[in-house]
Protein backbone atom coordinates (compact mmCIF):
# COMPACT_ATOMS: atom_id res chain seq x y z
CA UNK A 1 0.00 0.00 0.00
CA UNK A 2 1.48 3.52 -0.67
CA UNK A 3 2.11 6.52 1.58
CA UNK A 4 0.67 10.07 0.88
CA UNK A 5 4.01 10.90 2.21
CA UNK A 6 6.50 13.94 0.64
CA UNK A 7 10.26 14.40 1.11
CA UNK A 8 9.37 16.55 3.81
CA UNK A 9 7.43 14.58 5.62
CA UNK A 10 10.04 12.08 5.76
CA UNK A 11 12.66 14.43 7.10
CA UNK A 12 10.36 16.28 9.13
CA UNK A 13 9.61 12.61 10.78
CA UNK A 14 13.13 11.55 11.46
CA UNK A 15 13.51 14.98 12.94
CA UNK A 16 10.16 14.16 15.36
CA UNK A 17 12.11 10.86 16.56
CA UNK A 18 15.25 13.68 17.69
CA UNK A 19 12.59 16.37 19.56
CA UNK A 20 14.42 18.60 16.62
CA UNK A 21 11.61 21.62 15.32
CA UNK A 22 10.42 20.73 12.08
CA UNK A 23 11.69 22.31 8.80
CA UNK A 24 9.62 23.83 6.43
CA UNK A 25 11.10 23.22 3.19
CA UNK A 26 13.64 21.03 1.69
CA UNK A 27 15.12 23.92 0.18
CA UNK A 28 16.04 25.36 3.57
CA UNK A 29 20.07 26.58 4.50
CA UNK A 30 19.95 24.87 8.18
CA UNK A 31 22.58 22.75 9.59
CA UNK A 32 19.70 19.89 10.03
CA UNK A 33 18.93 20.43 6.14
CA UNK A 34 22.19 20.36 4.65
CA UNK A 35 22.74 17.30 6.41
CA UNK A 36 19.92 15.40 5.30
CA UNK A 37 20.69 16.31 2.27
CA UNK A 38 24.28 14.94 1.99
CA UNK A 39 23.15 11.45 3.43
CA UNK A 40 19.62 11.33 2.82
CA UNK A 41 20.39 9.42 -0.77
CA UNK A 42 22.56 6.77 0.48
CA UNK A 43 20.99 5.76 3.40
CA UNK A 44 17.91 5.21 1.15
CA UNK A 45 19.93 2.96 -1.27
CA UNK A 46 21.67 1.26 1.90
CA UNK A 47 17.53 0.24 3.47
CA UNK A 48 16.03 -0.39 0.09
CA UNK A 49 18.88 -3.19 -0.73
CA UNK A 50 18.80 -4.64 2.43
CA UNK A 51 16.09 -6.28 1.99
CA UNK A 52 13.32 -7.82 -1.18
CA UNK A 53 10.57 -4.60 -0.27
CA UNK A 54 7.79 -5.51 -2.39
CA UNK A 55 6.80 -2.20 -3.28
CA UNK A 56 10.31 -2.10 -4.65
CA UNK A 57 10.70 -5.23 -6.60
CA UNK A 58 10.76 -5.01 -10.59
CA UNK A 59 10.96 -7.60 -13.37
CA UNK A 60 12.45 -7.44 -16.41
CA UNK A 61 13.52 -8.83 -19.54
CA UNK A 62 17.17 -8.63 -20.64
CA UNK A 63 18.54 -8.98 -24.05
CA UNK A 64 22.03 -9.88 -24.53
CA UNK A 65 24.50 -7.27 -25.88
CA UNK A 66 25.98 -7.56 -28.91
CA UNK A 67 29.15 -8.04 -27.86
CA UNK A 68 29.48 -11.37 -26.07
CA UNK A 69 31.95 -11.79 -22.78
CA UNK A 70 35.88 -12.39 -23.57
CA UNK A 71 35.70 -15.31 -21.18
CA UNK A 72 34.04 -17.92 -19.14
CA UNK A 73 30.26 -16.87 -20.13
CA UNK A 74 28.65 -16.83 -23.66
CA UNK A 75 26.67 -13.73 -23.10
CA UNK A 76 26.18 -10.79 -21.00
CA UNK A 77 23.35 -8.07 -20.52
CA UNK A 78 23.04 -4.38 -19.66
CA UNK A 79 21.50 -4.22 -16.03
CA UNK A 80 18.60 -1.70 -15.39
CA UNK A 81 19.64 1.77 -14.85
CA UNK A 82 17.95 2.39 -11.26
CA UNK A 83 18.74 -1.29 -9.73
CA UNK A 84 20.59 -1.40 -6.66
CA UNK A 85 20.78 -5.07 -6.21
CA UNK A 86 19.62 -8.18 -8.18
CA UNK A 87 17.45 -10.99 -6.79
CA UNK A 88 19.50 -14.35 -7.72
CA UNK A 89 17.89 -15.68 -11.57
CA UNK A 90 16.33 -19.46 -10.99
CA UNK A 91 15.66 -21.75 -13.43
CA UNK A 92 12.18 -21.91 -11.76
CA UNK A 93 11.40 -18.53 -11.18
CA UNK A 94 11.40 -19.28 -7.60
CA UNK A 95 13.78 -18.23 -4.46
CA UNK A 96 14.00 -21.79 -3.48
CA UNK A 97 14.78 -23.09 -6.93
CA UNK A 98 18.56 -23.96 -8.44
CA UNK A 99 20.07 -20.56 -9.05
CA UNK A 100 21.48 -20.15 -12.82
CA UNK A 101 25.33 -19.76 -12.55
CA UNK A 102 25.97 -15.84 -13.00
CA UNK A 103 27.60 -13.09 -12.36
CA UNK A 104 27.63 -9.32 -11.99
CA UNK A 105 30.56 -7.31 -12.74
CA UNK A 106 29.91 -3.28 -13.14
CA UNK A 107 26.46 -2.34 -14.51
CA UNK A 108 26.36 -5.97 -16.77
CA UNK A 109 25.31 -9.38 -16.18
CA UNK A 110 27.19 -12.69 -17.21
CA UNK A 111 25.98 -15.89 -17.59
CA UNK A 112 25.69 -18.67 -20.07
CA UNK A 113 22.63 -18.15 -22.46
CA UNK A 114 21.25 -18.38 -25.81
CA UNK A 115 18.58 -15.77 -25.49
CA UNK A 116 17.04 -13.53 -23.16
CA UNK A 117 16.67 -13.57 -19.84
CA UNK A 118 13.91 -12.71 -16.76
CA UNK A 119 15.45 -10.92 -14.00
CA UNK A 120 14.00 -9.41 -10.84
CA UNK A 121 15.83 -6.35 -8.74
CA UNK A 122 14.86 -3.77 -5.88
CA UNK A 123 14.65 -0.61 -7.83
CA UNK A 124 15.54 2.70 -6.70
CA UNK A 125 12.16 4.25 -5.65
CA UNK A 126 13.05 8.01 -4.05
CA UNK A 127 9.11 8.98 -3.86
CA UNK A 128 7.65 8.37 -0.25
CA UNK A 129 4.46 8.11 -1.84
CA UNK A 130 5.08 4.84 -3.57
CA UNK A 131 6.56 3.23 -0.05
CA UNK A 132 5.06 0.86 1.84
CA UNK A 133 3.69 2.79 5.25
CA UNK A 134 6.19 0.44 7.44
CA UNK A 135 9.04 0.99 5.37
CA UNK A 136 8.68 4.43 5.39
CA UNK A 137 8.26 4.42 9.32
CA UNK A 138 11.64 2.59 9.52
CA UNK A 139 13.03 4.89 6.87
CA UNK A 140 12.67 7.68 9.29
CA UNK A 141 13.36 5.89 12.43
CA UNK A 142 16.87 5.11 9.90
CA UNK A 143 17.68 9.12 9.40
CA UNK A 144 16.75 9.62 13.05
CA UNK A 145 19.52 6.93 14.24
CA UNK A 146 22.18 8.58 12.25
CA UNK A 147 21.06 12.21 13.08
CA UNK A 148 21.26 11.31 17.03
CA UNK A 149 25.04 10.78 16.47
CA UNK A 150 25.83 13.78 14.59
CA UNK A 151 23.43 16.14 16.50
CA UNK A 152 22.58 15.26 19.93
CA UNK A 153 25.49 13.86 21.66
CA UNK A 154 22.90 11.91 23.75
CA UNK A 155 23.48 8.05 24.23
CA UNK A 156 19.88 7.89 25.79
CA UNK A 157 18.62 9.49 22.49
CA UNK A 158 20.99 6.72 20.78
CA UNK A 159 19.61 4.31 22.37
CA UNK A 160 15.95 4.73 22.45
CA UNK A 161 15.83 5.53 18.61
CA UNK A 162 18.13 2.81 17.58
CA UNK A 163 15.24 0.47 19.79
CA UNK A 164 12.65 2.41 17.82
CA UNK A 165 14.73 1.24 14.21
CA UNK A 166 15.05 -2.18 15.38
CA UNK A 167 11.59 -2.86 16.39
CA UNK A 168 9.94 -0.70 13.38
CA UNK A 169 12.95 -2.56 11.11
CA UNK A 170 11.56 -6.38 12.05
CA UNK A 171 7.92 -5.80 11.50
CA UNK A 172 8.20 -4.11 8.27
CA UNK A 173 10.18 -7.05 7.05
CA UNK A 174 7.65 -9.73 8.37
CA UNK A 175 4.37 -8.05 6.67
CA UNK A 176 6.44 -7.64 3.80
CA UNK A 177 6.82 -11.48 3.56
CA UNK A 178 3.52 -11.90 4.27
CA UNK A 179 2.21 -10.33 1.54
CA UNK A 180 2.85 -13.31 -1.58
CA UNK A 181 2.63 -16.80 -1.61
CA UNK A 182 4.37 -18.78 1.08
CA UNK A 183 7.85 -20.30 0.05
CA UNK A 184 9.59 -23.07 1.71
CA UNK A 185 12.17 -22.62 4.38
CA UNK A 186 15.61 -22.46 2.67
CA UNK A 187 18.00 -25.08 3.16
CA UNK A 188 22.02 -25.39 2.61
CA UNK A 189 22.79 -26.17 -1.16
CA UNK A 190 24.86 -29.30 0.60
CA UNK A 191 21.49 -30.63 2.21
CA UNK A 192 19.85 -29.83 -0.56
CA UNK A 193 22.34 -32.20 -2.85
CA UNK A 194 20.96 -34.57 -0.59
CA UNK A 195 18.14 -35.29 -1.93
CA UNK A 196 18.74 -35.19 -5.65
Amino acid sequence: MPTQLTTLDVWNGALDHISEQPVNDTMENTTYTRWIKRNYNNLLDAELRANPWNFAVTYHELTPVATPPLFRWSAKFQLPTNALRFLPPTYEGVRTADTIPHEIAGDELYMNSDGKQFLRCISRIVEPGRWDPMFAEMFMASLALKMTIKFTAKAEYFKIVQALYSQLKQQAIYTDALEGSAEPVEQMDVINVRYR
